[in-house]
C-alpha cells in the first residue's frame, strides 16, 4: 500500500508540474533581428508610447497595435540600431552624462520636478528608464544626422 501511495504522490506531483508548464504565458516576442541586436514587441510598444508623449499631434491618436503603426515603429527602431552602431564605430556614441543633461533640460523646460515628471510618464505608461533609453536614441539620431550633414 505504501508503494502505491508513493506512486500516486509522485504522479500527482508530475501532473502538477506539467499543468504549471502549460499555463506559462509568452511575455514578449522577437519581431526582428538587426545584426546582433534583437527588437522585441515590447521595444516597439515603448517606442510608440514615447513618440505619443513627445509628439501627440502626430502620434496621439495612432493605434499602436495596428499593423501599419507597428511597421512604422519597427522601421524607426531598425534605423536607431544602425545609427547607434555607426556612432560606436566612429567613437561618437552618446554618454550617460549627455542623456542626464538632456533629461534635466526637458524637466526644466516643462517646469517639472523629478516626482512630477515620473508621474507624467506613469500616466503615459512609461518608466523613467524607458524614457531615458528613448531619449538616448533621439540624441543618437540627432548626432548622426549632424555628422552626415557636415
Amino acid at each position: 500500500m505504501s508503494n502505491r501511495f508513493k506512486n500516486l504522490f509522485l504522479t500527482s506531483i508530475f501532473l502538477l508540474g506539467i499543468s504549471a508548464t502549460l499555463q506559462a504565458k509568452i511575455v514578449d516576442r522577437v519581431v526582428a533581428k538587426v545584426n546582433e541586436d534583437i527588437i522585441t514587441l515590447s521595444d516597439l510598444k515603448r517606442e510608440a508610447k514615447v513618440l505619443k508623449v513627445e509628439n501627440p499631434g502626430r502620434f496621439g491618436k495612432m493605434d499602436i497595435n495596428s499593423r501599419s503603426a507597428l511597421n512604422f515603429f519597427l522601421d524607426q527602431l531598425i534605423s536607431t540600431i544602425l545609427i547607434k552602431r555607426e556612432l560606436q564605430k566612429t567613437g561618437r556614441d552618446i554618454t550617460d552624462k549627455e542623456v542626464n543633461a538632456a533629461y534635466e533640460s526637458i524637466k526644466k523646460k516643462n517646469h517639472m520636478s523629478d516626482k512630477k515628471f515620473e508621474e507624467y510618464l506613469k500616466q503615459h505608461d512609461l518608466t523613467v528608464k524607458e524614457y531615458r533609453l528613448a531619449l538616448k536614441q533621439r540624441i543618437e539620431r540627432i548626432r548622426f544626422f549632424n555628422i552626415v550633414i557636415k
